[in-house]
């Protein structure tokens, strides 16, 4: 099935995104550019709790896809500076209302980033 979703697509999913809750939220602030939302607000409007709201923003952030403002809760917006960016999520945004399944069982079936991560302490390095 993945095969239908455009490599553009499975290539940004694969570097960017690690859940369908991440790419959820991440949608929900490219909807609206000027939108600013706090972790409660996405937290709710996912249906999921604010503790993993809050943590899969602040991975959304450390990969510069979304932006954190306000001394207080933060309130989180799409780095839409990043005009490639912004084009690569409505990309995404389209392939995705169009192959939701696919999307969705592509996302799942990757390796999840603590998998990675162990496979990667294992990798021989060259001598430099």
């Amino acid at each position: 099935m993945a095969e239908v979703v455009p490599e553009d697509v499975r290539r940004f999913l694969s570097v960017n995104i690690d859940s369908i809750a991440q790419l959820e939220a991440l949608l929900l602030l490219w909807r609206d550019l000027e939108q600013k939302l706090t972790a409660g607000a996405i937290a709710e409007r996912l249906y999921i709790n604010p503790v993993d709201a809050e943590a899969l923003l602040n991975k959304l952030v450390s990969r510069g896809l979304i932006l954190a403002d306000g001394s207080g809760p933060p309130v989180f917006r799409l780095n839409s500076n990043n005009q490639q960016l912004v084009h690569d999520v409505r990309r995404v945004a389209q392939v995705y209302a169009k192959y939701l399944i696919p999307i969705t069982n592509f996302i799942h079936q990757k390796p999840s980033q603590g998998l990675r991560d162990f496979a990667d302490a294992f990798k021989l390095k060259k001598d430099e």
